[in-house]
């Protein structure tokens, strides 16, 4: 009986614990608009693609990535925790980060088709 009692309670709390979920349902007072996440969001891109392209085992090349990220929100005038409520939001909000990264592409396409054609 008491293996009963103490395997239904460990459950209970394994399952309270799983159901914990962030709210992210309100909009942040220091969200980034979209437009501009976007920009944030296609230098990153842009940069982790350069880091990739490089084919480096180097542990130093990719340690050094962070700091750029920091840089390009250094650019843009954005801190890392406004980033971070931004992100939580928009991926909260999936269908709002879908379609920044489908715009992204979108951009990454042309940008190619572009640098292809000058070539």
């Amino acid at each position: 009986m008491l293996k009963r009692i103490v395997f239904f309670l460990l459950s209970v709390f394994s399952f309270a614990g799983c159901s914990y979920q962030i709210d992210n349902t309100d909009i942040p007072k220091d969200l980034i608009p979209e437009d501009s996440f976007r920009i944030i969001l296609y230098d990153m891109m842009v940069v982790e693609a350069y880091y990739q392209s490089l084919n480096e085992t180097n542990i130093n090349q990719y340690a050094q990535l962070p700091y750029v990220m920091d840089t390009i929100l250094q650019k843009y005038a954005i801190d890392s925790i406004r980033y971070q409520h931004s992100m939580d939001y928009y991926s909260y909000h999936q269908e709002k980060l879908l379609d920044i990264y489908n715009k992204i592409q979108d951009s990454l396409t042309l940008e190619a088709v572009r640098l292809e054609n000058t070539q």
